[in-house]
């Protein structure tokens, strides 16, 4: 601590700029080229599709709406100005942050809808007639175009949060799977090395190998579009036939504010034993990312802490849209006053 005064009384408060310290770089045209030899330009133009693109103020402006216009995809652009404020919400890719990009989409016929999050790494999107696509069906759909049109055969990776849709696919393909903690950083490596081809996880992250060894939203959205455009359906009726194969996984994730209350029945809830949950027999516990509790027939619970922000997160799937609203009622009352 002494020293430290010492420091501070003799800091000088100058900034000499060295330039030969600072060098420039701009990932774009390489990034670009990539996508460039990835993606399948011709289905898309060939198909008529029609796009609209929201980066959402974000990084992945000029990045996303860029190489389609490169292309000659139609396409229209919005929200893709520099603004530090992001329009002043967050730039999370959400049904109500999406609301202008569902009206432009309306009026203008477009067949899809393209957003990417602030920093670029998320999706969402917006399928024929501007309905919201969930996150978790949009990755299985994914992976499973890869694997049946594109040659996907490599490792999948998915963590403990992730919709066991993402698992059926990949079984139904007969591909290696890698489950892991919560977090896209703990599919980095296996992506580096080999053992995962394909990574996906619940909050709209996705990762394929050809590209990089990371989540990407701009990879994301136009895999979507290529898919689209290459079977000819919206995305609705490619979730129905793909359903219809691999079976029903009705998914939901919501939170709950961190406070001291809160945080004790977390704790409390993780350390106890489980057999049941009101008539629901539990097959296996799961304790290395919160709390999960998988149930006979597949259906599971999970409540875990968020790594981002003070939030309990809360999870539910079951086989039919009932069994998971049952199952989210029953985990929301884990920490409701008549129970804690």
């Amino acid at each position: 601590e002494r020293r430290f005064e010492e420091l501070q009384e003799s800091w000088e408060d100058t900034f000499l700029p060295r330039a030969e310290l600072i060098e420039s770089h701009d990932p774009k045209p390489v990034y670009l080229q990539r996508l460039q030899k990835l993606i399948d330009w011709e289905a898309i133009r060939a198909s008529g599709l029609k796009l609209v693109v929201d980066p959402l103020f974000g990084s992945a402006r000029e990045y996303l709406d860029h190489i389609l216009l490169e292309n000659e995809v139609a396409v229209d652009v919005i929200h893709n100005t520099r603004d530090p404020y992001f329009g002043g919400y967050a730039p999370d890719c959400t049904s109500e942050n999406l609301s202008r990009l569902r009206d432009v989409m309306r009026r203008s016929g477009a067949g899809l809808g393209l957003s990417t999050d602030g920093d670029g790494d998320r999706f969402g999107i917006l399928d024929h007639g501007a309905r919201m696509c969930d996150s978790s069906q949009t990755i299985a759909l994914i992976l499973d175009y890869l694997a049946r049109r594109r040659g996907l055969r490599g490792g999948v990776g998915f963590t403990i949060a992730t919709s066991g849709l993402v698992n059926a696919v990949a079984r139904a393909h007969d591909l290696d799977l890698v489950e892991t903690a919560v977090g896209f950083k703990n599919f980095g490596p296996l992506l580096v090395d080999g053992t995962l081809e394909f990574a996906g996880e619940e909050s709209a992250g996705l990762a394929w190998n050809k590209h990089l060894p990371e989540r990407d939203g701009v990879l994301a959205c136009l895999l979507a579009a290529e898919m689209v455009a290459v079977e000819g359906k919206t995305m609705a009726e490619l979730g129905l036939d793909l359903t219809a194969r691999v079976g029903v996984f009705s998914f939901r994730r919501t939170q709950i504010p961190l406070t001291d209350r809160t945080r004790e029945i977390y704790e409390r809830r993780v350390a106890q034993d489980w057999s049941d949950v009101n008539g629901f027999k539990i097959t296996d516990v799961d304790r290395r990312d919160g709390l999960k509790l998988i149930f006979e027939g597949g259906s599971w619970i999970l409540i875990r802490i968020a790594g981002t922000e003070p939030k309990i997160r809360l999870y539910a799937e079951g086989r039919s849209s009932d069994e998971r609203r049952h199952l989210m009622h029953l985990v929301r009352q884990f920490f409701s006053q008549r129970r804690s």
